[in-house]
């Protein structure tokens, strides 16, 4: 279970950073 659904959650963290770190920078926080 635990190596299956891994990439899937590094993938949805990594996705979620990047959106974050998108948003913050056109607020030009």
């Amino acid at each position: 279970m635990a190596q299956e659904h891994t990439p899937v959650l590094i993938v949805g963290a990594g996705g979620a950073g990047l959106s974050l770190s998108l948003l913050l920078s056109q607020q030009g926080i």
